[in-house]
């Protein structure tokens, strides 16, 4: 079975990122270019400030590849 962008899991990349692989993750899921996602972010967290918040929830929501759960289901599983 061949996996499409829409069908591959939604894991953070744990190479070939800047911070936590956000970035890499969402243009696996989409299929677009890392660099143009990379630099909408730039962008969106320049302007607006949006991408901040929406980057930071997804680092904790977005499992790493290699891992079954999110950091954010680590901590409340303490």
């Amino acid at each position: 079975m061949t996996t499409t962008p829409a069908s591959a899991p939604f894991r953070r990349r744990s190479h070939d990122r800047m911070l936590a692989g956000v970035c890499g993750a969402v243009a696996d899921r989409t299929g677009i270019d890392v660099g143009i996602v990379r630099l909408l972010a730039v962008v969106l967290s320049v302007f607006g400030g949006v991408a901040i918040p929406v980057y930071l929830a997804a680092w904790l929501l977005i499992p790493e590849a290699g891992q079954d759960r999110s950091p954010a289901e680590r901590l409340l599983s303490r």
